[in-house]
């Protein structure tokens, strides 16, 4: 009653329901204003400082690397002085639960075995702050900042740190492998890195150099036509899927992740292709004098996987009769590994007649038998060069005796022998 004849008081008993409704009107002006300037004491994350994103967290430097120092701030506004409301500071990695990492001034987790990690809030202060001492590649995340006793409304902010990595190849990726003539076969490298690194897939194959068994120099230069040296990129990117194995796809392949920080990093993976041995002999045909104190010498590269067991014969076409040479005064067997290919040599010693004619080196493994064949043949003089045969001075008698079989009487056999019994 009181309040229809303070209307009509003010606005006539005309206008009085004017009046009401105007009145309704300010009231809710009132309210309005009265919760605006209520809200501008609920405390709240300061966003208004210029950031990267604009979320109320602060980073020292926008592009963070591992290894360096970080700053992190959070202000909180609208905080009475006596408030004693703490700020959490927490971090959540990828595929991993969110964790407390540091409250107010104590902070909570990377403090072994030496303490990195450091939080800063002076009493009575509205500005929180973490400092990391250094950074390290697995500190990535989401960090938020976070004022408590704020439910059910929480007040929080979340911004994720991004930390410029130098690439780590895992070691899940993609280890050495063995595979078959027709197979497929994939090799996958993953890395840790921020920004992604690019990745390049190199193959390489080179045979090496020969061992301390064959002691002649010129024996790499000889058989240099022969061996697979190169490299070459064949791959852009973490996956290199290969079709239909062969031979040429066996050998090193290289992994390089790079995205411009540091030198990158590499990963090696060796892929092995079983096949049957191929023999090659060079020359195939080797000319040496007879009882001339010179020496010959048989050479073939065998290439295998796995390695093949080798034997040499000596064989006569005529009769088709094969026997098996060993290491012995008259012939002098040696062997160089390489990566996937071996260098047999046969020397046979102080060459007489009966050692012209065809000799067989065979290599077997588990996928077959492969045989390569140099003919020893007679010449008027010693032969002497690069790849040729050498002098020897040191006398040496027969003792097989079908490598006299080409003399043509016993009676010179019995001088021969005669004459170096005594």
């Amino acid at each position: 009653m009181s309040y229809e004849l303070g209307l009509s008081a003010c606005f006539g008993s005309e206008n009085i329901q004017n009046a009401k409704m105007l009145r309704i009107s300010t009231l809710i002006l009132v309210v309005v204003q009265c919760v605006l300037n209520n809200a501008q004491f609920i405390p709240k994350i300061d966003v208004s400082a210029p950031s990267f994103d604009n979320l109320g967290i602060i980073y020292s430097t926008e592009a963070p690397k591992a290894g360096e120092f970080l700053r992190v701030t959070c202000t909180v506004v609208n905080l009475n002085k006596d408030d004693s409301r703490s700020v959490k500071w927490i971090l959540k990695r990828p595929n991993e639960l969110e964790f407390a990492i540091a409250v107010d001034a104590v902070a909570l987790q990377f403090q072994r075995p030496k303490q990195r990690l450091f939080a800063i809030h002076e009493t009575g202060s509205r500005l929180w702050a973490l400092e990391f001492r250094p950074l390290e590649r697995n500190d990535f995340g989401n960090i938020s900042c976070e004022l408590s006793n704020t439910h059910p409304n929480v007040v929080r902010v979340t911004r994720f740190l991004s930390i410029h990595t130098e690439p780590i190849i895992l070691e899940s990726s993609t280890r050495d492998v063995t595979a078959n003539i027709g197979d497929n076969f994939t090799l996958d490298c993953f890395a840790n890195a921020y920004p992604p690194p690019r990745f390049q897939w190199v193959q390489t194959f080179e045979t090496g150099t020969f061992g301390n068994s064959i002691t002649d120099a010129e024996l790499i230069q000889r058989w240099r036509p022969f061996l697979r040296n190169w490299e070459a990129l064949i791959s852009e990117g973490p996956t290199l899927k290969v079709y239909n194995v062969s031979r040429k796809h066996r050998g090193t392949y290289m992994c390089s992740a790079k995205n411009g920080i540091g030198m990158g990093d590499f990963w090696t993976v060796q892929v092995k292709v079983n096949f049957l041995p191929s023999v090659t002999c060079s020359p195939e045909k080797v000319g040496q004098a007879q009882q001339m104190n010179a020496d010959a010498y048989l050479e073939c590269i065998v290439e295998a996987y796995p390695p093949a067991t080798l034997r040499w014969f000596r064989y006569w076409k005529e009769t088709g009769e094969k026997r098996h040479i060993t290491d012995n005064p008259d012939y002098r067997i040696e062997t160089s590994g390489l990566k996937d290919s071996v260098v047999s040599r046969l020397t046979v010693v102080n060459v007489l007649a009966g050692d012209y004619g065809e000799f067989h080196l065979t290599a077997i493994n588990d996928y077959g038998e492969g045989i390569g064949k140099v003919t020893l043949f007679e010449t008027p003089e010693i032969q002497i060069g690069p790849g040729a045969p050498q002098i020897r001075y040191i006398p040496r008698a027969a003792s097989s005796a079908y490598r006299l079989e080409g003399m043509t009487s016993s009676i010179l056999v019995l001088l021969i022998t005669f004459y170096f019994a005594f």
